[in-house]
């Protein structure tokens, strides 16, 4: 279960070339539609465990008053005590499973963060060899192993970034989408830079691979 605003302190540039042109230039590109939420099921059991659980111990303590006022206090703490066990249970259990969703939210913090980082290494455990990004400036997509590697510089530096939204689908067998609502504070400007980004992904034998990341829309504060 990953928060919605994560802000990394960065100082320095390497590898920032391919996050920074997708968020560079306030040029909205109309509204971000959301993808598509997960089944209630697996939503509220294993993602967000949180409601389900406010709702068992609210039930749990209105069952021990009430029960208790009517002169039944063993019977009403017995049932107190058996409602906040389930909602003990159902937060651990949100805690023990991790659902494709999450995994593959989690692994795009860990390649946002490592092409801020420069670190090419992690970038090819989590891209494919050929995956592709497309943005706006460049006229056909562009293979972003050969165009961050080679500009692992210092031209690019920030002084913050911070993820303020994220979404994950499963799409298919062995397909899924996550976007990601980036904010990149420049170091020289200090502006932020707002963008939201997509990235694409394909399941093979060694687990989840993005296949492309594209710009979806820029400079759309408060979406």
């Amino acid at each position: 279960m990953t928060g919605p605003l994560i802000t990394p302190q960065v100082s320095s540039g390497a590898g920032l070339d391919l996050l920074f042109t997708l968020a560079q230039t306030p040029n909205s590109r109309g509204k971000v539609s959301p993808l598509p939420s997960p089944p209630v099921f697996t939503r509220y059991l294993f993602e967000n465990p949180w409601p389900g659980v406010i709702v068992l111990v609210l039930a749990a303590v209105v069952m021990f008053i009430v029960l208790n006022q009517r002169g039944r206090l063993t019977q009403g703490a017995a049932i107190a005590a058996t409602l906040v066990a389930a909602a003990a249970g159902l937060w651990f259990t949100a805690r023990s499973v991790v659902t494709p969703r999450e995994q593959l939210r989690r692994q795009t913090y860990t390649l946002i963060g490592a092409v801020l980082r420069g670190d090419e290494p992690r970038m090819r455990q989590i891209l494919e060899p050929e995956a592709i990004a497309y943005f706006p400036e460049a006229e056909s997509g562009v293979r972003i192993l050969d165009w961050v590697g080679p500009n692992l510089s210092e031209a690019y530096r920030i002084r913050e970034w911070a993820v303020l939204d994220e979404q994950a689908s499963m799409d298919g067998p062995g397909t899924a989408r996550t976007q990601f609502h980036v904010r990149v504070t420049a170091e020289d400007s200090g502006l932020p830079y707002l963008g939201w980004v997509r990235f694409n992904w394909r399941q093979d034998a060694d687990g989840w691979k993005v296949k492309s990341v594209e710009e979806i829309a820029r400079g759309l504060p408060g979406q």
